[in-house]
C-alpha cells in the first residue's frame, strides 16, 4: 500500500525490500552482472513485512528511507521475538537523481554522482540463541557517457546473550564500460567476505584446506544423485565429504 501525496513524505506498508544496500535494492534486471555480489545475501537483508517512509527533494539531489520491519523473512507475517529491524538509508546525488540501476545505457553527458549511507538494528532469533545484529553500511555510485563504477563498504557487529561479539566486513567494486551503440560492455568485479571467514572460530586460517564438506540433497526419495561427478570435482579439494539426503 502506499500513500504518496507528498514526494518527500512517502508513506508505503507491505513486503518489500528492506532499505539497505543500494546493489540489494536495484532490481535483478537492472543488475550489470547475473548475479549480485557474494555477500548481499549476508548483508542485505532482502523483502520483510513492514512500514517505510521515504522521500526524495524536488531537485532530486537528496533522497531517504527509514522503515520497521518483522526482521524475520519474507512471506511470514508473524514475527519470532519481540524485536524489530529497522533499518535507514540516505543518499546524496550532487549532480541529480541517480536511479537505482547499474551500467550506464542512458549514457549521460555529464557525471552522475551518488553517495550513500545506511544503517540497521535487528534481534536474531530467542531466548538464549538471541543475537543482537547492528550493521553499516557505505555506498558510492558513480558514471559519465557510457563509464560507470560502484561500491559498497558493510561494517556489522554481532552479539550473542553471552556477550560474545564478533566484528565482520565485506565489501565489493564493480566498474564497467558500455561501448557506443549499448551492445557490448566490458565490466569486472572485486569483492572479499574474507574478514567474516577468518572471524569465525571454525575457520582460523581461511588459507587452510577444509577437512569436511557435508553435501545436503533435498531429493526426498532417499537417492543420493551425481555422487561420483562431486567426487570428481571436489575430492583433491577436500579432505572427506559427507553426503546427506535431506
Amino acid at each position: 500500500i502506499w500513500w504518496a501525496k507528498n514526494p518527500l513524505a512517502t508513506v508505503w506498508v507491505g513486503q518489500g525490500k528492506v532499505p539497505f544496500s543500494r546493489q540489494e535494492y536495484t532490481s535483478s534486471g537492472k543488475q550489470q552482472f547475473v548475479d549480485r555480489w557474494i555477500g548481499n545475501a549476508l548483508y542485505a537483508p532482502g523483502r520483510d513485512q513492514g512500514i517505510r517512509l521515504e522521500g526524495m527533494n524536488q531537485s532530486k539531489t537528496f533522497e531517504y528511507a527509514i522503515g520497521a520491519y518483522n526482521g524475520i523473512a519474507r512471506n511470514i507475517n508473524i514475527n519470532d521475538n519481540d524485536e524489530y529491524l529497522y533499518s535507514g538509508r540516505v543518499a546524496w546525488m550532487p549532480f541529480g537523481e541517480y536511479k537505482f540501476e547499474e551500467s550506464s545505457l542512458d549514457r549521460p553527458d555529464g557525471p552522475r554522482l551518488a553517495l550513500g549511507l545506511a544503517g540497521l538494528t535487528n534481534t536474531v532469533g530467542l531466548g538464549a540463541s538471541a543475537i543482537d545484529v547492528e550493521r553499516l553500511g557505505y555506498e558510492v555510485a558513480f558514471k559519465w557517457g557510457g563509464f560507470n563504477a560502484q561500491g559498497e563498504f558493510f561494517d556489522e557487529n554481532a552479539e550473542n546473550q553471552s556477550n560474545v561479539t564478533s566484528d565482520n566486513q565485506g565489501y565489493y567494486i564493480q566498474a564497467g564500460y558500455l561501448f557506443p551503440g549499448n551492445k557490448f560492455e566490458i565490466a569486472g568485479r572485486w569483492e572479499s567476505i574474507e574478514r567474516k571467514i577468518r572471524a569465525h572460530p571454525f575457520a582460523r586460517d581461511v588459507k587452510a584446506k577444509p577437512r569436511i564438506l557435508t553435501i545436503t540433497q533435498s531429493t526426498y526419495d532417499g537417492v543420493l544423485y551425481n555422487v561420483e561427478t562431486i567426487k570428481d570435482l571436489l575430492g583433491t579439494k577436500i579432505d572427506t565429504l559427507h553426503f546427506d539426503e535431506a
